[in-house]
């Protein structure tokens, strides 16, 4: 059939360009929800390693007693697909032989979550990836986000060095300006690897996948965004330097965040209600893009650093399974973290000055939204004050994976439980 003359085309999942790919410690999270579930979907930015990881699923599973002919996979961005991708293509592939249904790039895919529930209930496992993250709500199909690379698996992946606070101090600075996406590992050039990658996401995630009336404005503006890691942005503020309109500055936002490439995090006084005008943090999806893309080719200066510190220290937030909310006291800004049930855990400041950082507004802040614990993140700082702890952002960022041994990564603390993303207030905010 015309549909398995398609599907042969992608039996080479067990292949890997570029040599054999480094370990993450996600597989045996996914791993763990497959034998819960039969489905899982993987969400991410471009280049984090969505497709590299399904690959490495389905070999572990094949590897585990899965017979090669049950499997089909599927790389939605072939041009073979285009201009999009049908289910009714795909429906006459899946037949009683299969059991394992592979789709890399489902959001090409019109319908996919019938696809999905059919082959669920057919009792086919579903693996998919999505660039970007849109949520889903499909029954038996679990959902799990990827990110770049902390800092402890970059340290052995770029350098090879013992992975421990010496080490991540010497490399966090290259950390922050090369980011953590994989996809750059081997390029040379790595700036220009992540300035193509920047635009290939732009073009394929998308200019062709939603209608954008004016594509150089949505450029100009993911370009500016990008740029703006770590600081707030409003939409009147778009409007006014970028957009022409309050409708299209919404629209090109939503569409720049559904991509993946930016994340817009509410501030604590904005959390309950649609804030689409107020100010926000935006979060580039990786600080190697927010540098790539910078006309700024000299050495950073302290506030450039602290704002990419403040980017990486949201991506560790998010790794830890927290909601992240954002404060701001006086002129300073910083992350507020919760468990999405009504409980603010922890706020979290970052300061890359030397010498003693101050600890002062992060204490205002906690007091205001009656927070009890507070961290304080430095360049070198490393003494515990009343109910905030002070340690070095490297040595933080390390804690969180540092038993790396035999090429395998684990977490020292059991990663808590994804809690899906909700604008709710905490409850004594209300």
């Amino acid at each position: 059939s015309e549909a398995n003359g398609f599907l042969h085309l992608w039996d080479a999942w067990d292949r890997f360009p570029g040599g054999r790919p480094f370990p993450r410690k996600e597989k045996a999270t996914a791993l763990g929800m497959l034998s819960k579930n039969r489905g899982l979907l993987l969400r991410g930015s471009r280049g984090v390693g969505k497709t590299t990881l399904l690959k490495m699923l389905t070999m572990d599973l094949n590897s585990k007693g899965m017979d090669r002919k049950s499997i089909v996979f599927i790389d939605l961005e072939d041009p073979l697909w285009a201009p999009r991708a049908k289910i009714e293509k795909i429906f006459p592939a899946l037949g009683s032989g299969t059991r394992l249904l592979v789709l890399d790039g489902v959001e090409r895919l019109h319908g996919w979550e019938k696809l999905a529930r059919q082959g669920l209930g057919k009792g086919i496992t579903i693996l998919a990836s999505m660039t970007g993250h849109e949520e889903m709500d499909i029954k038996g199909l679990f959902t799990m986000d990827l990110l770049p690379l902390g800092l402890a698996p970059w340290v052995q992946l770029y350098t090879d060095k013992k992975v421990d606070s010496g080490a991540g101090e010497g490399a966090f600075t290259r950390y922050l300006m090369a980011g953590g996406l994989p996809v750059a590992r081997q390029a040379g050039g790595r700036r220009q690897a992540l300035q193509e990658l920047f635009y290939s996401s732009l073009m394929k995630d998308v200019l062709l996948l939603r209608r954008v009336r004016a594509p150089e404005v949505l450029t100009a503006m993911a370009v500016y965004l990008m740029g703006m890691t770590g600081r707030p942005v409003s939409a009147a503020r778009m409007r006014g330097l970028i957009s022409k309109s309050m409708d299209q500055t919404r629209m090109l936002l939503d569409h720049l965040e559904r991509s993946g490439l930016i994340s817009l995090v509410s501030r604590l006084e904005d959390a309950d209600r649609d804030a689409n005008q107020a100010s926000r943090l935006v979060f580039a999806c990786d600080t190697g893009l927010a540098t790539a893309i910078s006309p700024v080719q000299a050495k950073r200066g302290l506030e450039d650093l602290v704002y990419l510190a403040l980017t990486v220290s949201y991506h560790n937030c998010l790794r830890q399974g927290y909601k992240v909310w954002a404060w701001r006291q006086q002129d300073r800004l910083g992350l507020a973290l919760g468990d999405g049930g009504g409980r603010l855990e922890l706020m979290l400041d970052v300061q890359m000055k030397k010498g003693q950082a101050d600890s002062n507004v992060l204490q205002s802040a906690m007091k205001k939204y009656g927070c009890k614990d507070g961290l304080l993140l430095t360049a070198g700082d490393d003494e515990d004050r009343a109910g905030i702890r002070v340690v070095p952002i490297w040595k933080w960022l390390i804690e969180e994976s540092t038993d790396i041994s035999e090429n395998k990564i684990s977490t020292v603390k059991p990663v808590k439980k994804i809690i899906p993303t909700s604008r709710q207030l905490p409850r004594h905010l209300l």
